[in-house]
């Protein structure tokens, strides 16, 4: 792994106040609507100058668009010189994010969004094994194409046989296949709920979060009933919110 690897973190969101909602069309039998929290819908990096624009992205206060787009420049203008994996995953999450605030059903919206998701693709032709990047990826796929995308499954394979168990990319990844369950195959099913409990053990309240927001109490429920022990984590986190 790179440095990118060392570099990322993801925060798991803490109260209404701090979410924003995003509506995503889904094409497929008629149009449903899917809903995503953005601040925890970005995996985030830190690293050198993109601290604190970065951070902010999961925050309760949002970089200014000015300083995303001077970060994104900045970005840009480093490619050019010394294109890597870190720089274009880099650029991805500023353009994911952009996406996300301009709305991704718009116009400018879908375009920063095709970039982020080509950002992404180009950062893993220069670090294949980046599970970071993988779980960003399938992000993305999920606010363009909804719960029907159809590389979500093969994208949740590849991020967890990279990192397994990163506590910071479980909860990501928990969340997209909670978003597209009734889309996954049977053995992406299995490979998620290994994560669930992984999560559960890890990370009770953030799942508990997921749970509420996703309105996926009882398929959880019943995924940890095999575990009596994780299940009351869950169960008293779920019961127990933190704001």
């Amino acid at each position: 792994m790179t440095a990118i690897s060392d570099s990322y973190r993801a925060k798991a969101p803490r109260g209404t106040a701090r979410r924003l909602t995003i509506a995503a069309t889904v094409l497929a039998a008629g149009i449903s609507i899917i809903t995503l929290a953005w601040p925890r819908l970005i995996v985030g990096i830190s690293d050198g100058q993109l601290n604190e624009t970065l951070h902010s992205l999961s925050s309760a206060s949002p970089a200014s668009e000015q300083a995303v787009k001077h970060m994104l420049a900045l970005k840009e203008q480093s490619v050019r010189v010394h294109g890597n994996a870190k720089t274009w995953a880099d650029i991805g999450l500023l353009q994911l994010r952009e996406a996300l605030e301009l709305g991704p059903l718009t116009a400018d919206g879908k375009t920063a969004l095709e970039a982020s998701i080509a950002s992404h693709q180009t950062a893993l032709t220069f670090d294949p094994r980046n599970a970071y990047v993988w779980t960003r990826l399938g992000q993305d796929f999920l606010v363009r194409d909804g719960a029907t995308a159809e590389k979500l499954g093969s994208i949740l394979e590849t991020a967890v046989q990279f990192a397994p168990y990163d506590s910071r990319l479980v909860v990501a990844r928990v969340d997209i296949s909670l978003a597209a369950w009734d889309q996954l195959s049977e053995s992406v099913h299995k490979l998620m709920n290994d994560q669930i409990h992984i999560a559960a053990s890890q990370s009770p309240t953030a799942l508990a979060n997921l749970a509420r927001e996703r309105y996926a109490l009882t398929r959880v429920t019943e995924l940890l009933a095999d575990s009596p022990a994780l299940l009351k984590r869950f169960v008293y986190a779920y019961a127990h919110p933190q704001q």
